[in-house]
């Protein structure tokens, strides 16, 4: 098994798809119902729905084998969402299932063992689009520190770095995956 980020070196991509799977069947079903129900727009349920998609399409962009070698961040994606409504997506998600789990745990239906499973993928994830996978300054720029010299490359290497140190302030003493969303 290889891990799929340091940070969780015992979620490997495999386990991702197959969390990424779980959780797409599961807002299918479950938005379904608050559609009849009228309880959700079906524009809503579309957008929730395309965001797992947009997570499952980077999870195999960001495992494609030649770019893994190479060092890419792989072919350009299919859906539209841009990379803070991908993370901010997720760190929700996050959030709820922190909120969440525990009460689950208590009420006998799911193991400690399998919430934190579930929520370490995802978290494995979030730490890769943190670590700027996919990451666009504003100017359209990827952080490409061979790009510094332009003021083009350097803008974007600028907001990139104001970025991360928010993501290692947050990581030394996260109140919760809120704090990530960027």
């Amino acid at each position: 098994m290889t891990p799929f980020h340091h940070l969780f070196p015992s979620i490997d991509a495999a386990a991702i798809a197959a969390e990424l799977d779980r959780e797409t069947a599961r807002r299918a079903r479950f938005y379904a119902r608050k559609v009849d129900e009228g309880a959700m727009t079906p524009a809503d349920r579309d957008h929730q729905l395309a965001l797992c998609a947009a997570w499952r399409e980077d999870l195999d962009r960001m495992t494609d084998p030649a770019c893994v070698t190479a060092g890419c961040g792989g072919a350009p994606p299919a859906h539209s969402l841009p990379w803070g409504t991908r993370r901010a997506g997720l760190a929700r998600e996050i959030a709820l299932r922190e909120r969440i789990y525990p009460r689950g745990i208590a009420e006998g239906k799911l193991t400690e063992q399998t919430a934190t499973h579930q929520l370490d993928c995802l978290r494995a994830l979030a730490a890769r689009y943190d670590g700027g996978w996919d990451w666009l300054a504003r100017n359209g720029r990827p952080p490409r520190y061979a790009d510094r010299h332009t003021p083009e490359g350097a803008a974007a290497l600028a907001e990139f770095d104001a970025h991360a140190a928010v993501i290692l302030a947050a990581r030394a003493a996260p109140a919760h995956q809120q704090e990530l969303a960027l």
